[in-house]
């Protein structure tokens, strides 16, 4: 409601060091997530109930590389990933969810951890199965360059599964109410840039 706090979230996290790096481990909980709106869904709209939400995460540096996780989900089921349509009636209502795994490799190629390769893989479900609002997966290949300890040149290439667009996932801007969402949609991007401080 405007001009109301109708929300507060928690964190709490652990680093331990290890011999060869660390690892942190953490959780968050955030009372009234995004993920609460009913058929048709139109993203940030007011709801009509809260929707919390949690996840748990890790990073670890064991030497030249670095891992990271993470998994997150709605406590409950999200109402706007059922469709009154008839037909999808067949799928129910979702908690969304998603997780992450990825990792970096640091090497030397002018200067100590100055060049590394990454790779990471995401799913975000927020849909039953087989709705075209389903899931959408991303692949993500980069690589990172620091020319000089304060500019780094970058590169990704990404490579995205599903297409879910939270505005409508599951139908409702169009007259027969049909979602717009596709499954087994395939989009590839190259990514390239530069990031300096001074």
């Amino acid at each position: 409601m405007p001009s109301r706090v109708n929300n507060f979230t928690f964190d709490a996290n652990y680093t331990a060091a290890l011999d060869a790096g660390s690892v942190m481990v953490g959780a968050s909980y955030t009372h009234a997530s995004a993920y609460c709106q009913a058929y048709p869904v139109f993203h940030f709209n007011p709801c009509d109930d809260n929707n919390p939400a949690w996840a748990v995460y890790s990073r670890a540096e064991l030497g030249a590389f670095e891992l990271l996780a993470e998994y997150g989900s709605t406590t409950e089921e999200w109402p706007g990933t059922a469709s009154p349509v008839p037909f999808y009636s067949q799928f129910e209502a979702v908690k969304a969810e998603s997780f992450t795994l990825g990792g970096r490799y640091w090497m030397n190629l002018h200067r100590e951890d100055d060049f590394a390769l990454s790779a990471e893989f995401s799913r975000f479900i927020s849909g039953d199965d087989g709705a075209p609002w389903e899931r959408q997966d991303q692949y993500v290949f980069g690589a990172s360059y620091f020319v000089v300890p304060n500019v780094n040149l970058f590169g990704e290439l990404i490579h995205t599964r599903g297409w879910v667009p939270l505005n409508f996932l599951s139908g409702g801007n169009f007259a027969d109410g049909t979602s717009w969402s596709e499954s087994d949609a395939e989009t590839n991007v190259i990514a390239v840039g530069v990031q300096a401080a001074f």
